[in-house]
Order: C-alpha cells, then structure tokens, then sequence
C-alpha cells in the first residue's frame, strides 16, 4: 500500500493509537500497563522465572517491530495503491472508541511504581486466586524501565529498516532466514514428515484389511436386497393385492395353528 496516512487520516490515527497500545508504549497506553503486569508477574512470583520474562519480553519487542512495521509500510512512503472506498462513519466512530479505550484503559489498573492504582484486580480478586510474589524479589521499576527500552528498540528498528533505510528490507527479503520464515520456520515440514506421512503410509497398507471386505460384503448385501425389493414394486395393482393377499393367508394361517 502505502502513503494512505493522508488518504484516510482517521484509519491512520486509530491504527497508530492501536499498534502502540499492541507494542505497549510505555507510559501513555494501556498496553503498557497490561503487558508490565504480565511480565513483572513473570519473574517476581513465586512460580516466576527469568526464562518466562525473557520469552515475554522477545514476544513484546518482536510485537513493537511488526506492528511498526505495518504502520511505516501501509502509511509512510511512496503510495503505491489508491484505496477502494474511504471508510463511513460506521467504521471510523467504533475506531475511535477502540483508540480512546486503548489510551485510556490502562489508568484502570497501575502498578505500586506507578500510581498503585488498582480498580480492575480488585473486582476480581475475590473470585481469582491472587499472584503471591516472592519476598526478596526484584525491583519492578527496573524491570519497567528494561521493558520500556526494549519496546522502544522494536519501534527504533522497524523505523530504521521499513522507512529510514528501505534497502534493508528489501535484502532481507531475499535472505534465506526470510524465506525460512515465511515457511513456517520448517514446522510445516517437520509436521509433514512426523505426522501426515506415517499416517498415510498406515493407511496405504491398511486399506485392504478384514474390517474392509466386511464393509464392503454388507453394503454390496444392502443393494443386492434392495434389487429383490424393487421386483416387487412393478406398479401393478394386482400383483400388489396378491402379494398383500398372500400375507394375510400366512398371518391367519399362523395365528390357526397356534
């Protein structure tokens, strides 16, 4: 796409507002607040570790990298596409709500560094089993702050590659690491070969078992009764009445000799 940012100045706006909450910018969206929950969690808890915080924080700067980079690509640049309609009121006034609720919405919960503002949890802490944290933890304000600069290094960098210097990009995309992501990271592969291929393989020497022909003697017993059936429904009446005729001889004649 690109260069829509001054097509449609509303979608960028909330768009922007949304991919910053997602990256959790830190400070001024909600976001933030919600992922510092999660990753000071992570490690200060008493089920916490440093492994669970470092795979947390490679997901948020991985986060802030792609959702920046869809922002510089789809709104910055050289327009490469017009777009097909602009968007109505219906779709821009859900978008602004959604911004607002993305800014806003992380002053309902703040952490003991920040505020120690805590409406949600304590709706929910009667109900929800409470985190305990380990007693001689860490310090939150400097696990906040290391988050804050990795977040920021994600942004940094999508700006760096995907506007500041587009050739990056472009080389990368060509790189054979790209290419194994865009292959799924070879999962696709290995599930091909540790899954799909050894079942296929049973399935190919299973195929003419017992439990087969036996399926296959009843279904061919099934239409062989129907062909017998379907004799008798010629459409002839007076074939019909003897045959009803006929059953009514052998009832009577069984209810006699009994």
């Amino acid at each position: 796409m690109g260069g829509l940012r001054k097509k449609i100045p509303v979608v960028y706006l909330t768009f922007l507002i949304g991919a910053a909450s997602l990256s959790a910018l830190p400070l001024i969206t909600a976001g933030f607040y919600s992922k510092d929950a999660i990753l000071w969690y992570s490690i200060s808890s008493e089920t916490g570790s440093i492994l669970l915080w470092v795979a947390g924080i490679t997901g948020a700067f991985l986060t802030a990298l792609y959702s920046f980079r869809m922002i510089f690509i789809t709104f910055f640049g050289e327009a490469k596409a017009q777009p097909a309609f602009l968007p109505g009121k219906t779709m821009t006034i859900p978008l602004i709500i959604l911004a607002v609720l993305s800014v806003l919405g992380g002053f309902l919960e703040l952490p003991e560094s920040i505020g120690n503002i805590h409406l949600f949890s304590s709706l929910v802490d009667s109900t929800l089993p409470a985190v305990v944290v380990k007693e001689a933890g860490h310090s939150e304000i400097l696990f906040q702050s290391l988050s804050a600069v990795i977040v920021l290094a994600g942004i940094y960098l999508a700006y760096t590659i995907y506007l500041k210097k587009p050739a990056l990009s472009e080389s990368f995309s060509h790189s054979r690491l790209n290419r194994f992501f865009e292959k799924g990271w070879g999962f696709d592969k290995f599930y091909d070969v540790i899954f799909v291929k050894p079942v296929v393989w049973l399935s190919e020497i299973d195929k003419d078992d017992f439990f087969d022909w036996l399926n296959i003697c009843i279904s061919r017993l099934a239409l062989l009764m129907n062909r017998l059936l379907g004799i008798t429904q010629n459409g002839k009446l007076r074939w019909y009445l003897m045959s009803f005729t006929i059953g009514i001889a052998l009832i009577l004649t069984y209810m006699i000799l009994r």
